[in-house]
């Protein structure tokens, strides 16, 4: 992950939001809790292309485990066991993935550690095509 002119990028995506002021161009690392990534089995232009891996269901919770390439890595994402079954979400389909907001940890060049002083909770704004699509 990389912060570039204020802006976050991840993979292959820019996550457009409030300029990080103050925040210098320089690598970053980032948290995303589970409960805040949204997907969906549509093809969208924003967000990380990933593929189920596995579903976990613990109570009414359904535990989804993705493998997103362009990120190099898994997330994990939670949604509503009757949800995650009336979406379809099984092991091995293709979905769209989007954070709904995430904790940026800008990378001090001097140590090479996360920077936990200038953390920064970013807002990533979606079109209204690709916000209407999730519902």
């Amino acid at each position: 992950m990389r912060i570039s002119g204020g802006r976050v990028h991840a993979g292959d995506q820019r996550f457009d939001a409030d300029p990080l002021d103050g925040v210098a161009d320089g690598t970053a690392v980032a948290y995303v809790r589970p409960e805040h990534l949204a997907l969906t089995p549509a093809a969208l232009e924003s967000g990380w292309k990933a593929t189920l891996r596995h579903v976990y269901l613990s109570g009414s919770v359904a535990h989804l485990e993705l493998d997103v390439p362009a990120l190099g890595q898994t997330l994990e994402a939670e949604l509503g066991g009757d949800e995650a079954q009336r979406r379809s979400l099984t092991t091995g389909v293709t979905v769209t993935v989007q954070p709904r907001h995430l904790t940026v940890f800008p990378i001090d060049s001097k140590t090479g550690k996360p920077d936990l002083q200038r953390r920064r909770v970013v807002h990533p704004r979606y079109g209204q095509a690709a916000i209407a699509r999730w519902r």
